[in-house]
């Protein structure tokens, strides 16, 4: 079963479906882009793999923090935002669980996004933590788009306020 939760000032899909669904969650990234719209990934904010932090410097497209997550961890060190060049290495993002943003395509800040998603395994199953820039766009834009995606899935919708 897939639960959406409103709470402010973000909202919350849980799927409780194991295994989990990288190609579903995929889908579900996808719903939040328009035409001129791409991801942006946090590259890792420890990490002494020289060859992933090559791949992460190679797909760099900007750099610096936002404050949107409440859960994210404070850190002085500006984190690298990179876009991935495929839908395999956008998979493969996924799946290690992640956090993004979604930004026009000429975007050079970072507090200039339409969404920030974060995806992450909770007790109660996948979790991705969905915060909007503009207050609505989420219900009236992303939502309907991901509820064709989750046609054969039992949906509950649930607000927390």
């Amino acid at each position: 079963m897939i639960c959406f939760k409103y709470s402010r000032p973000y909202f919350l899909i849980e799927d409780s479906i194991l295994p989990f669904r990288t190609e579903l969650y995929f889908e579900i990234f996808n719903c939040f882009l328009d035409e001129d719209e791409i991801l942006l990934f946090a590259g890792p904010v420890k990490t002494t793999d020289r060859e992933y932090l090559k791949y992460i410097e190679e797909r760099k497209v900007l750099t610096g923090s936002i404050d949107t997550w409440s859960w994210w961890p404070k850190s002085r060190k500006e984190i690298i935002w990179f876009r991935p060049n495929t839908k395999l290495e956008i998979l493969k993002e996924i799946r290690v669980f992640c956090s993004c943003f979604v930004t026009e395509t000429k975007n050079k800040n970072i507090i200039n996004f339409s969404y920030a998603l974060t995806l992450e395994e909770t007790d109660e199953g996948i979790c991705l933590y969905i915060s909007e820039k503009q207050s609505g766009s989420f219900l009236s834009e992303v939502f309907p788009k991901i509820k064709k995606v989750l046609k054969d899935d039992k949906i509950l919708y649930e607000s927390l306020i």
